[in-house]
């Protein structure tokens, strides 16, 4: 189960599920254009259906390839690498899975500060889910052994090959809150819907001249 980053790469690429660390929780990863991996996904953490999965991307970059900026969301996504997940439109002609968008096609990703992350979504060249790796009503976890053996006993009867990706040194994920959530509202300068307040503080919005509503 145990993989390198190379082989966690190929895993992705082939179809798998991997295990891996964020700057937040380990996550649960498929690619994006995974529909059998989504499915997955959302029936082993019990996901409704108005809850996406969460998206991670490499870079901004990456984000422009799916999704529209406006004034709002250029001046946040300026603060990428973060624990901030953005709620962002896809562009028109763009379509992702059900599970992964809202009932407006908007999406939520974010661009981690956990280089690992980084690496797995710029070599296989696709964005990737980061749900917690833990079943739902239970702890997310910063250490692999710490992953609750009814978690994984679940992924193991899955039908696809599933994978652990160790954090290494100086990459361990900190804990703690989850990723901070906000919807640029693109009507105005410096508004953002606050979702869901993480591990990227209100105050720090805030303190970079955005108003939090």
């Amino acid at each position: 189960m145990m993989v390198d980053r190379d082989d966690a790469v190929r895993l992705l690429l082939d179809g798998g599920l991997l295990l891996y660390p964020t700057e937040t929780f380990y996550a649960l990863g498929v690619l994006a254009s995974n529909h059998e991996g989504l499915a997955n996904i959302c029936s082993l953490k019990e996901r409704p259906r108005e809850k996406p999965l969460p998206l991670l991307a490499s870079s901004t970059r990456q984000v422009r390839l799916f999704c529209r900026f406006g004034p709002v969301s250029e001046r946040l996504s300026s603060l990428w690498p973060a624990p901030l997940t953005l709620v962002l439109p896809l562009k028109e002609g763009v379509a992702f899975a059900h599970c992964l968008c809202n009932v407006e096609n908007k999406v939520a990703l974010r661009v981690s500060a956990n280089p690992i992350a980084r690496f797995l979504c710029a070599e296989t060249a696709q964005l990737l889910t980061a749900s917690s790796a833990n079943l739902r009503g239970r702890s997310p976890v910063t250490r692999p052994e710490d992953l609750d053996e009814g978690f994984l006993t679940k992924l193991r009867s899955l039908s696809l090959p599933i994978g652990l990706l160790c954090h290494g040194e100086g990459f361990a994920p900190l804990g703690g809150f989850p990723s901070t959530i906000v919807e640029p509202c693109e009507g105005t300068t410096d508004r953002v819907r606050l979702l869901r307040e993480g591990a990227y503080a209100r105050q720090l919005l805030c303190d970079k001249g955005f108003f939090c509503l």
